[in-house]
């Protein structure tokens, strides 16, 4: 493949230029054989929320997006490095064009894509994953399994001045609460989470153990990352204080107690 002569830019931002400490948010690259010119911008805005505090985070992606147009706009006019540096002196204030470098090009969309990378990165926000409870109730929906299911009060443990508070619950010669597990990905915050549990369901079991109207702590977790042996050594920990562990993404078992005790029990 030919390579082509080609230069890039930074696109920067900084609220106080006369400090010269200017913010990297975009690339723009030019190769004038091919015609070519467009810039690539970060979507994210965290970078900038860190070292400029109090700068309006809508502010500035507005700002952002508006020089990212403008560029485009003049570039569509004229595509010739004299016109960058004609762009250059005219929008010298917050944001602005940094020295052009020269590159050698074989493919122009890969190269922007390239230099963007390394010079900028990005800071898209990470979209949240959804909560386990949440999960967990989506899986019971679309397994027809919720009409099964109770929404059982706030149980107190008075000796241990605790509440235990699980969205569902069901009956299958004891009363079972179902509750959701955090599992983070990290051994050491989920062996102290998974602890707790234990503590609870244990403490829960040993409240009602001499009563007819028994109660158990069921938790179900999603334990994608970690290994097997993880999982069984946790769900070894649970069991001993007579909390059940379930998989989220192998909850038949779970699923087939609660449809067969549902035709016991009502």
């Amino acid at each position: 493949m030919m390579r082509h002569s080609g230069y890039y830019a930074l696109l920067q931002y900084s609220p106080q230029p006369e400090r010269q400490e200017f913010l990297n948010f975009g690339v723009l690259l030019v190769v004038p054989a091919l015609d070519f010119a467009d810039v690539a911008i970060a979507k994210g805005s965290a970078r900038m929320e860190r070292i400029f505090e109090g700068i309006p985070k809508a502010r500035f992606e507005e700002e952002k997006r508006g020089f990212g147009n403008r560029i485009k706009m003049e570039f569509a006019r004229r595509r010739s490095v004299e016109s960058l540096d004609e762009l250059s002196r005219k929008l010298a204030n917050d944001f602005r064009i940094s020295e052009l470098r020269s590159v050698a090009v074989d493919d122009p969309e890969q190269q922007l894509q390239h230099l963007f990378k390394i010079l900028v990165g990005d800071e898209e926000p990470k979209k949240k994953a959804a909560r386990i409870s949440t999960r967990m109730r989506n899986a019971f929906i679309a397994k027809r399994i919720v009409q099964y299911l109770d929404n059982p009060p706030a149980v107190n443990i008075p000796e241990a001045g605790i509440q235990i508070n699980a969205p569902f619950g069901y009956q299958n010669g004891a009363y079972n609460l179902i509750d959701g597990v955090r599992i983070s990905g990290n051994p050491s915050e989920d062996m102290k989470e998974t602890g707790r549990r234990a503590i609870e369901g244990g403490l829960l079991w040993k409240h009602f153990e001499n009563s007819p109207d028994r109660k158990r702590l069921i938790v179900v977790g999603d334990f994608s990352r970690h290994e097997d042996k993880f999982y069984d050594a946790v769900g070894d920990l649970l069991e001993e204080n007579h909390v059940r562990l379930y998989r989220l993404d192998s909850l038949d078992p779970l699923l087939d107690d609660i449809r067969e005790n549902a035709a016991l029990h009502g």
